[in-house]
C-alpha cells in the first residue's frame, strides 16, 4: 500500500484519520497503525476507496501496486 497516495486523497477529500474510524467503526489508533504500516483488510480498503470516491484504477495504484 501506498501510505503517501492515500494521505494524499484523503488530504485532498478533507477526511482525517478520525472520519475512517468512524466510518470504518474502530478507533483512530487502529486506523493510524493500520495506513501507517501499509497493511489493511480488503473490506478497509474498499470501504475507505468508496469514502474518497476512488475510481478503479487509482484503488489500484494506492493500494496494489
Amino acid at each position: 500500500m501506498k501510505t503517501n497516495e492515500l494521505r494524499s486523497e484523503m488530504a485532498r477529500k478533507n477526511i482525517t484519520q478520525k472520519d475512517l474510524a468512524e466510518i470504518l467503526g474502530k478507533t483512530e489508533v487502529t486506523v493510524c497503525r493500520n495506513i501507517n504500516s501499509g497493511r489493511m483488510t480488503i473490506e478497509d480498503a474498499t470501504i475507505i476507496s468508496n469514502s474518497l470516491g476512488l475510481t478503479l484504477e487509482r484503488r489500484a495504484q494506492i493500494f496494489l501496486e
